[in-house]
């Protein structure tokens, strides 16, 4: 039997141990057996996220929108390449067939991230652009969410053109419309 795999916490661009060094067995629903471990975080290790996310915030707001978008795309070139492997990893980590985490799950990740227009996806398989149709509502419920409860900006993890139609502007949300 194998090793399981380490898993860590993403915190400032690098794999991070648990605070307390704590971990979490994953078990694979097929087998009942661990394939993975993962962190026990504490709230110890989500201030240290929110701190890195937030020191980062005002340089990713500063970078030029066709830049953001280009490392967007970069990620979701990046998940797609490992589409297969990822698959198997979702299979296992859900139970759920290896066919179903490649045709809709691993394509839905792609999709929040691709921000190119469906014209200009030369390597985009067909999977990709039903995946990604799929998950256009659930966008544009994920926005008003925000909304609702942020009480600002109506926005989107998806970007422009994902969330709402392109003749429609984004709009600031306000809870005291205009008369």
């Amino acid at each position: 039997m194998s090793k399981p795999r380490q898993l860590a916490n993403l915190i400032d661009g690098r794999s991070v141990a648990p605070a307390d060094d704590r971990w979490l067995d994953v078990f694979e629903p097929a087998t009942g057996k661990v394939f993975a471990r993962c962190p026990a975080s504490t709230q110890a290790d989500v201030d240290r996220a929110v701190e890195a996310a937030r020191q980062a915030a005002a340089s990713w707001a500063a970078t030029a929108p066709e830049n953001r978008a280009r490392l967007l795309n970069r990620l979701a070139d990046l998940v797609e390449a490992e589409i297969d492997a990822l698959a198997e990893l979702e299979s296992r980590d859900s139970g759920k067939p290896v066919a179903l985490a490649r045709q809709v799950d691993i394509p839905r990740a792609v999709s929040i991230c691709d921000s190119s227009p469906p014209q200009s996806r030369s390597g985009r398989a067909k999977h990709m652009s039903a995946a990604r149709n799929r998950s256009t509502s659930r966008c544009a419920s994920r926005s008003a969410r925000s909304a609702v409860f942020r009480r600002g900006t109506c926005r989107s993890i998806c970007l422009p053109g994902r969330s709402r139609p392109p003749s429609r502007p984004a709009t600031r949300w306000s809870p005291n419309p205009p008369k």
